[in-house]
């Protein structure tokens, strides 16, 4: 009679195992709704393209084994170093699995189970780490909607299947075993962000292993880090041996590799020519989430502590390399760990904005909405160009408060329903995403007198599936022999890769040895015709061009000759062809393309 009122216990036993299947099938549930809307939200927003951006110079090298005879005679392609094997094993896997026709839609088919698996990753990031669903909602919405970039240009997503964007979520996976204690497992996702990428076969273990070694001496055993070291070295030796051959060995003079570095590349590694937004928004963030951090009340505060200390000390090293311009520093662009640090910091915020919501006292909700004003200024709004704060100014900085207000509402009304929760968050994020896409101003003033902030761009992103498609490059592969070797101006990137042609050089394109970036260092500058850049960073690339369309065509006609080329392009309606010795081949718009007549 001991029961009496209460369940059989083998009817207790039943319930409580009914339960637990329930709450399993539950939590389930709640990873596939989210992984699903946050992926799709995050596709959406961003866009998508292919054969451009990044992959310009990231496809070159499996294209070489994919296409016969790809680009025969191109500098760049054939003659530099390229990392990135493992990368090109994956797409000369997905062209084989699909065949040429279905190629790009599998490559595109790619990049969604990525940025699933990146979604999938925030999620296990913020349980790991005592965090909830809407936590990692929040920073989800926080990285589709409003800014996807960190410090220094690294990015959430790059809009096209590259390589940083597998390893991302690997390294997310890797802190999230590391804070369960899992370092086998732990050891084997630091192995695969590193086998994808060579900046985090470096930087990830530098996160990480300090912790794992401190926990170590902590409990007097080393096990720990050897479950992690062993995994990690197997799984990434493609790329670790990679970067011993290259770097370590055969690289005649690396210092050079600064012309790459901080002439090419100064918005990516140098301190001097990156923009203040870049860096206040970590403190920013520790600020909101500053009550989470004082109040120790969670069992992971701990590893969160750590985590964020480890995070910043790697970033630190990489603001000494750049501001100091140390080579050996700065070539491993730590700041490729902000993307980590800012999700971090989002779900503290999160935590904090939560706690002040459910308070529902005036102060607090006060402090709540200053709190989501700042946050709003992650909005990457290029102020510069917002001469005028009326209509523009609305438009730019309301979009980002809405996403972050209706995260705030899910904390407030949906917590506990989960069910609610994500068809509220799937309704919003469809909803926001759709009506500030319709709201593209056709009345925007002639003048551009104002512009959206730069993250607000919503459905308005192109996806493109299929490689674009440009009439001149069409024509230039229509039009000259398969081996044609091509002098156009260096602000061209994409002539190599989407018309199928060697190219003199590029802009896009340069090599990170420091003997190969010497060569391309020669060819940029007797492309411009100059014996200095004019510039660094996106702006040389705009100079580059400028110096490249004043030539004449008789000088472009002579170092045409001189490097090797068989065609040259220059701006329309010049004359001169008789005395360059060229033969007009076709035009296009403002440009010709010429023939060198043989000599």
């Amino acid at each position: 009679m001991l029961w009496l009122g209460t369940a059989h216990p083998h009817e207790s036993s039943a319930v409580m195992d009914h339960s637990r299947a329930t709450n399993g099938l539950r939590d389930k549930a709640v990873v596939v709704a989210f992984v699903t809307s946050a992926a799709c939200y995050l596709f959406l927003q961003l866009g998508y393209a292919f054969e451009t951006g990044d992959q310009l110079q990231y496809l070159l090298l499996p294209y070489r084994s994919i296409y016969p005879d790809f680009v025969p005679g191109d500098w760049f392609t054939w003659q530099t170093s390229h990392y990135h094997q493992t990368y090109a094993w994956l797409i000369r896997g997905l062209h084989g699995a699909a065949g040429e026709h279905a190629f790009p839609l599998a490559v595109a088919c790619a990049q969604g189970c990525v940025l699933a698996w990146l979604c999938y990753a925030v999620l296990q990031v913020a349980r790991a780490l005592d965090f909830g669903v809407l936590e990692a909602a929040f920073a989800v919405i926080v990285f589709g909607g409003v800014r996807e970039a960190g410090m220094a240009g690294a990015l959430l997503n790059h809009g096209q299947l590259v390589p940083a964007d597998l390893a991302l979520p690997a390294f997310l996976l890797a802190c999230a075993a590391w804070a369960r204690g899992r370092w086998l497992l732990c050891g084997v996702w630091l192995g695969v962000s590193g086998f994808w990428h060579a900046n985090f076969a470096v930087l990830a273990p530098l996160v990480l292993g300090p912790l794992v070694l401190e926990h170590c001496l902590r409990v007097r055993k080393p096990w720990p880090l050897l479950q992690l070291t062993l995994p990690f070295l197997i799984v990434a030796s493609p790329t670790l041996l990679l970067l011993v051959g290259s770097f370590l060995v055969h690289d005649s003079s690396p210092e050079a590799v600064g012309i790459t570095l901080f002439t090419r590349s100064s918005h990516h590694y140098d301190l001097w020519s990156m923009h203040a937004e870049d860096f206040y928004w970590p403190a920013l963030l520790a600020a909101i989430g500053l009550p989470v951090w004082l109040a120790a009340g969670s069992a992971k505060h701990g590893q969160r502590l750590r985590l964020l200390v480890a995070l910043c000390a790697v970033i630190l090293m990489g603001v000494i390399g750049s501001g100091l311009h140390r080579v050996s520093l700065a070539r491993l662009f730590a700041f490729r760990m902000s993307m980590p640090l800012l999700l971090l910091l989002l779900l503290t915020a999160a935590r904090a904005l939560r706690k002040l919501w459910c308070a529902a006292e005036p102060a607090t909700l006060l402090w709540l909405c200053a709190n989501l004003c700042a946050l709003a200024s992650f909005a990457r709004t290029d102020v510069a160009r917002l001469h005028t704060w009326g209509f523009g100014g609305v438009y730019s900085g309301a979009p980002a408060v809405a996403p972050l207000l209706c995260a705030a509402l899910l904390a407030r009304y949906a917590a506990g329903h989960w069910r609610t929760g994500v068809v509220v968050l799937a309704t919003i994020t469809l909803l926001w995403s759709a009506s500030l896409g319709r709201a593209r101003v056709a009345h925007a003033r002639a003048d551009d007198s104002w512009t959206t902030a730069q993250g607000l761009r919503s459905l308005r992103a192109p996806i493109h599936v299929e490689r674009p498609d440009r009439p001149l490059f069409a024509a230039i592969r229509a039009r000259t022999p398969h081996d044609a070797r091509i002098l156009a101006p260096a602000g061209m990137i994409d002539l190599r890769l989407l018309a199928r042609r060697a190219v003199f050089v590029d802009w896009k394109c340069a090599p990170m040895k420091g003997d190969e970036a010497r060569e391309w260092q020669r060819r940029m500058l007797a492309a411009m015709g100059t014996r200095v850049f004019p510039a660094t960073g996106y702006a040389l690339r705009t100079q580059a061009d400028r110096l490249y369309w004043r030539r004449p065509l008789p000088e472009l006609a002579a170092l045409a000759r001189r490097e090797g080329m068989t065609h040259v392009i220059a701006a329309r309606g010049r004359g001169a062809e008789r005395q360059a010795g060229v033969r007009l081949v076709f035009t296009d718009g403002p440009y010709a393309v010429y023939e060198l007549a043989p000599r």
